[in-house]
């Protein structure tokens, strides 16, 4: 189980065709007390920004498809971000797609204090036993898929 401190913020993603279906996590977790928040794209080469979401608020697509929340909801900070990915290995890396958002994110929440989980949320049929790795990609501290959950833990 991925420890969550109470009243935790988690950035999850509404799914796109083929992603893995995180909704019911999202309940689950409103449920739960904690607070949701989906990513929103600001530009090419800028970290994500996070807008508050619950159900029934409206919502807005952007120019990439993703259902987003409207840009006058509340951004907040995740203590958790979820991500979806199109592969990923047993170290702990993911292959997203291609714009270089979550690692640019990931590096810069970590870089704002310690505590930030990442966690790459998709199909067991989607690890692969190698990926290009480059030094901009940051690894995730959790892997989840339909047989479960994989730690990594950094030295």
């Amino acid at each position: 189980m991925i420890p969550l401190a109470p009243n935790s913020i988690v950035s999850a993603f509404w799914p796109m065709d083929g992603e893995f279906d995180c909704l019911p996590l999202i309940n689950t977790l409103q449920q739960a007390g904690h607070q949701i928040a989906l990513p929103v794209v600001l530009g090419v080469d800028q970290p994500l920004c996070f807008r508050r979401w619950r159900p029934g608020d409206a919502m807005t697509v952007s120019a990439f498809g993703v259902s987003e929340p409207l840009a006058s909801a509340p951004a907040l900070q995740p203590d958790v971000v979820v991500t979806p990915f199109l592969a990923y290995n047993n170290e702990g890396f993911r292959l997203g797609y291609g714009g270089g958002y979550y690692d640019r994110t990931l590096r810069a929440l970590r870089q704002a204090g310690p505590g930030l989980l990442a966690v790459g949320l998709g199909f067991a049929a989607q690890e692969m036993p190698a990926l290009p790795i480059d030094d901009h990609d940051e690894p995730m501290d959790w892997l989840v898929n339909e047989r479960g959950a994989q730690s990594f833990v950094r030295g």
